[in-house]
């Protein structure tokens, strides 16, 4: 009776295992179930393990020191020629020192992408600094700043103290003593009427422009080294209606009356393109632009010049 009884159960799990594999569509689709099912499996667990290894990733670079440290690295992307090291460093230190810990506490919470926006904004107030091109933040962490900056074109004596200003006018920072400003090859300007503008701002005097205008004419001739100042004290005639209104003084303290400034001359003197070639002339044939003498007129007709001067050899001889 156990036996049969046996038999029939067997017989009933053989049956109810046929309907179910024969339901499934045989015994080849629940193989394919399994292994499709396994392959998932096998999906998620991949999955998992890289969303895993992602986040040690970035808990490792988080750690590394560009991303710890509280220091922002800025630098120049290129430097002008005449830009000493020093000045450059300066230049960066003074435009980030108000907002240095601004920018160390946006870099310790990974918003360096915000940093080249404030950089370019702090740094486009510098009177140094004409014009940001761009400010960008290299793939290791520090800050690159492309720019260009004013060149100093002449120093001003104002008082006591001297003055730099660019190729437009603008006042650059600091004020200088005479001999700190030795050998730097720049051309004084004298004698300036009216108070010293702020840091970075047009110094607008018409006979500081002036005197610009021609300083930067002179900078490209043969003779240039033999000129020390440009001396527009009595500019527009202001103390002597009869005196040249800008005086050259060269580097042996001897006087070239240059008269009215470039483009102003009204047909009352010679044009400055004339007034150079004079010059230039003179420098050419006598090695010094003042002619040995202690002033060379070149307000009139280059005519009456050359007679002047011829004259002056004849004597001499």
């Amino acid at each position: 009776m156990a036996k049969k009884k046996k038999s029939k159960g067997k017989s009933l799990i053989d049956n109810i295992s046929e309907k179910v594999i024969n339901k499934l569509g045989g015994a080849e689709t629940l193989f394919g179930l399994r292994k499709v099912l396994l392959n998932l499996l096998i999906v998620i667990i991949l999955c998992t393990g890289v969303v895993i290894s992602l986040h040690q990733l970035e808990r490792y670079v988080r750690r590394l020191p560009i991303f710890t440290s509280s220091q922002v690295t800025v630098s120049l992307e290129s430097q002008p020629p005449w830009m000493s090291r020093a000045l450059a460093s300066e230049i960066l230190t003074k435009s980030f020192m108000p907002i240095k810990g601004k920018l160390a506490e946006l870099h310790r919470r990974g918003l360096d992408d915000k940093l080249p926006k404030i950089l370019a904004y702090q740094l486009d107030k510098n009177p140094w600094v004409k014009k940001v091109i761009w400010v960008r933040r290299t793939f290791a962490g520090s800050i690159v700043i492309n720019c260009t900056f004013r060149e100093p074109l002449a120093k001003v004596k104002s008082g006591r103290w001297y003055y730099l200003v660019d190729y437009q006018g603008h006042l650059l920072p600091g004020r200088y003593a005479d001999k700190s400003l030795e050998g730097c090859g720049l051309m004084e300007i004298r004698g300036v009427a009216g108070a010293v503008p702020a840091a970075g701002k047009l110094w607008a005097n018409k006979d500081l422009l002036s005197a610009i205008k021609l300083v930067k004419l002179l900078k490209t001739m043969p003779f240039r080294k033999q000129i020390r100042a440009v001396d527009v004290t009595n500019y527009a005639g202001r103390i002597d209606p009869s005196s040249p209104w800008i005086v050259l003084v060269t580097d042996r303290d001897t006087i070239i009356r240059w008269g009215r400034p470039p483009g102003q001359e009204n047909g009352l003197e010679i044009s400055a393109d004339q007034k150079l070639a004079l010059l230039a002339g003179i420098y050419k044939r006598h090695g010094y632009v003042d002619f040995g003498r202690s002033f060379v007129d070149i307000r009139r007709s280059a005519t009456e010049v050359d007679v002047s001067i011829a004259s002056a050899d004849l004597t001499s001889q």
